[in-house]
């Protein structure tokens, strides 16, 4: 995480620097929590493409996961992005999401609505439209129920599979709002037995909670949702000794894995016009690069192998 910094810290100073790569650089970042330097990396990636929709979606992401002072400016941007692309679901949910998070269900369940509508088989859209639609009428329930039974139908005339956990968790929502407790455990338990992954069951714990607090059956909410907590199981973290063990047993039959390592040397050299240039070094002699030039080497070369 350090190290991704740095190089942000370094690549600031070049005027011209590949979106496409600075948008790879922000991913990283955001995938270490590091939100704020996210935020600024895509912003310099839409000064060289503008109009382009997912830059602005991104953007909006790392603002809106930056905290509530920053959704007014995420909801700028998530807007900006369905300026561009109007049919983007992706950009859709992310902008319904940020308005469940300020408590405006009605016009969030508009948006999954429309997301829906784009995404016929996007289930996803569904399930937080029908959420919305009860958050939206608590005292009034039956509009959401119709959602949630229309739901249940849909996934139990599909074709099984053995590790569809999304589909579990789904329905054991759905069960919960049409009342049958039994069912909506029942599947809650079965999506426990079929992953290791700890949102699976947490997001739609905190869903259930929600309905409870603003009024929808408050007491089963409260006991359904910490009945799921109970089931998700924590990763557990494994000291040095024990990983040097398990990488010692590991047969040497296993497929080989190859590791890119960049050996970094920095110096300087004189130029043509006699000043002195910055340089990354392979190795001594003509097998040298301008640091700028390895820069934009390696961006375009790391937007090949991850796009």
């Amino acid at each position: 995480m350090n190290q991704l910094i740095a190089i942000w810290s370094w690549a600031q100073q070049f005027k011209s620097l590949p979106a496409f790569s600075l948008t790879f650089l922000a991913s990283r970042l955001a995938d270490e929590n590091e939100w704020a330097v996210a935020k600024d990396v895509i912003r310099r990636a839409l000064e060289v493409r503008p109009a382009d929709f997912e830059l602005h979606r991104y953007h909006g992401w790392y603002l809106r996961n930056l905290g509530k002072a920053h959704y007014a400016d995420a909801e700028k941007a998530f807007r900006e992005a369905l300026r561009f692309n109007p049919s983007d679901p992706e950009t859709i949910g992310m902008l319904a999401g940020l308005l469940k998070r300020q408590g405006r269900f009605s016009a969030a369940a508009e948006l999954y609505e429309q997301g829906a509508l784009l995404a016929s088989t996007n289930r996803y859209m569904k399930v937080n439209r029908a959420g919305m639609e009860l958050l939206a009428n608590v005292q009034s329930p039956h509009g959401a129920q119709a959602l949630y039974r229309a739901l249940i139908q849909e996934v139990l005339g599909s074709e099984p599979s053995e590790s569809d956990t999304w589909s579990d968790v789904l329905c054991a929502e759905a069960y919960f709002v049409l009342g049958d407790d039994e069912a909506s455990r029942r599947h809650f338990e079965a999506a426990a037995r079929r992953t290791s992954s700890a949102t699976v069951l947490r997001s739609p714990a905190d869903q259930i909670e929600l309905f409870g607090m603003h009024g929808f059956r408050p007491e089963a909410a409260s006991k359904l949702s910490s009945r799921v907590r109970s089931l998700i199981k924590e990763p557990s973290t494994s000291s040095p000794v024990q990983a040097n063990h398990l990488i010692a047993k590991t047969p040497l039959t296993s497929n080989p894995v190859i590791i890119h390592l960049t050996d970094v040397h920095f110096g300087s050299k004189l130029g043509p016009d006699g000043k002195p240039v910055r340089m990354h070094r392979f190795l001594d002699g003509d097998d040298s690069q301008s640091l700028e030039d390895h820069l934009l080497h390696e961006f375009k070369s790391t937007r090949r192998h991850f796009s």
